[in-house]
């Protein structure tokens, strides 16, 4: 599996519940540049939006997203 293959653009939303998603954030550039990173936020469905952090709408800054695997199944 290639690494790109892990990750989904953020164009094409999840579907169902709410629940955690690794998203790829490209932070915008302001004070002090910082690299993107992936962080764990949320998928949220009811208003469609990524969030992450203190961001309830991320759509702008989340450009890749991935399932989080449930280690129980």
């Amino acid at each position: 599996m290639k690494a790109l293959d892990f990750w989904t653009p953020a164009s094409t939303k999840p579907i169902g519940v709410e629940r955690k998603v690794l998203c790829w954030v490209v932070w915008p550039e302001c004070g002090w540049p910082q690299p993107p990173e992936a962080i764990i936020g949320w998928w949220k469905h009811g208003p469609a939006c990524f969030a992450v952090n203190e961001i309830e709408n991320a759509n702008h800054i989340v450009t890749l997203w991935a399932e989080i695997p449930n280690p129980n199944s």
